[in-house]
């Protein structure tokens, strides 16, 4: 790969805010969310990535970014990020027709996203953002869990906290989804109230601790103890 293909959007600056970037928190050129679809893949080092559904294809635009700069750093070889878009239901409207649309490094596979499950193997992060629906985000993640790197992995969960969708009457369940789909599995979760909301599930801190593991383990330590404080400072 050519020095100038690697430049391409090789940082989260580079990535363009496209129709949706606001349900990220991305407005007026600060990326909000999209600070971690490219740190999450980037402190993973992650081989290979999942997306799940994407509006105008924000999320893939980031981990190719976040793959192209490790890349550059000899860190991988290649860029493996593939995003699952049927493009059906009311969650699939069709704002672009081929991977080349997004990025030409993006691999698009028009299935639904449980038939496509069968493909993968090894995946080290994964976002979803297909069926919002309790049994659809339901069913994405009970599907995909197996698919999963053996060592360091994140999901994300986007719309967990989509007012739009609840003003609109539309089947939102990712949260609840999200939340259940942690507790029965034992896995660390926390919920960031950025733009429609994005979890964040990780292995829980009683496996065995990696480094990136441990770094979670603080995050959301700071994260809750903020939170405490603030609802103390309120009352």
């Amino acid at each position: 790969m050519s020095s100038a293909a690697l430049d391409l959007m090789g940082t989260i600056f580079d990535v363009p805010q496209v129709k949706w970037s606001d349900s990220h928190g991305a407005v007026d050129g600060h990326q909000a969310a999209g600070a971690l679809y490219f740190c999450l893949p980037y402190m993973l080092k992650a081989k290979t990535c999942v997306v799940l559904g994407s509006g105008a294809g924000f999320v893939p635009m980031m981990i190719l970014a976040a793959q192209r700069r490790l890349i550059k750093e000899n860190v991988i070889s290649k860029l493996d990020v593939t995003l699952v878009d049927a493009h059906t239901g009311i969650w699939g409207l069709p704002v672009y027709q081929t991977g080349g649309d997004i990025d030409p490094d993006l691999k698009l596979v028009k299935q639904l996203s449980a038939d496509a499950a069968s493909s993968f193997a090894n995946i080290d992060y994964i976002h979803v953002d297909a069926d919002h629906s309790y049994e659809g985000v339901t069913s994405d993640l009970e599907c995909y869990f197996p698919k999963l790197s053996k060592g360091e992995w994140a999901i994300t969960v986007h719309d967990t906290d989509n007012p739009r969708a609840a003003q609109g009457g539309l089947p939102l369940g990712a949260w609840d989804a999200a939340r259940d789909f942690a507790h029965r599995h034992g896995l660390a979760i926390v919920n960031f109230h950025i733009g429609c909301g994005t979890a964040l599930i990780m292995p829980s801190k009683d496996e065995p601790p990696s480094a990136f593991g441990r770094m979670f383990g603080r995050w959301k330590e700071r994260i809750m103890a903020r939170t405490r404080a603030s609802a103390i400072g309120t009352r």
